[in-house]
């Protein structure tokens, strides 16, 4: 259980909800590769390649979503909208967690584990939605 060190429970609402663990069996910096998930839901999604570089969204700014296996896309409204699509395997619990808007992290792997039947995200591409004529 999360506990702000606060104990009124009406200042601290989310000191009763615990944390869902990270799913997958390797870890980067204490987390897992392929997802880190909440038991509440939160403000942003965060995208981690191997090679450190981030970028992210709000998930109010998340029009649509899809999935089919092997791939998740994501409609994200911005100036220009765009389309993120994730790509791996087992990604139907890496979906739940997006739909319900308690995934804040989603880490490509730097390589792919053959065999494995946790979440593993191989690619995450970005690209602008063209508009309908």
């Amino acid at each position: 259980m999360k506990s702000n060190g606060n104990e009124n429970p009406h200042l601290n609402r989310f000191a009763n909800v615990p944390d869902v663990p990270p799913q997958g069996d390797e870890e980067i910096d204490g987390e897992s590769y392929a997802m880190i998930g909440r038991g509440r839901q939160v403000p942003g999604l965060d995208f981690i390649w191997p090679d450190g570089k981030r970028d992210g969204f709000q998930y109010s700014q998340m029009m649509r979503r899809g999935y089919v296996a092997g791939k998740i896309t994501l409609e994200v409204a911005d100036f220009q909208p765009m389309l993120a699509t994730i790509t791996g395997r087992n990604l139907e619990a890496l979906f739940d967690l997006i739909r319900e808007q308690r995934c804040c992290k989603i880490r490509v792997a730097a390589r792919d584990f053959d065999g494995d039947k946790e979440p593993v995200v191989t690619s995450i591409t970005f690209e602008a939605v063209k508009e309908e004529e």
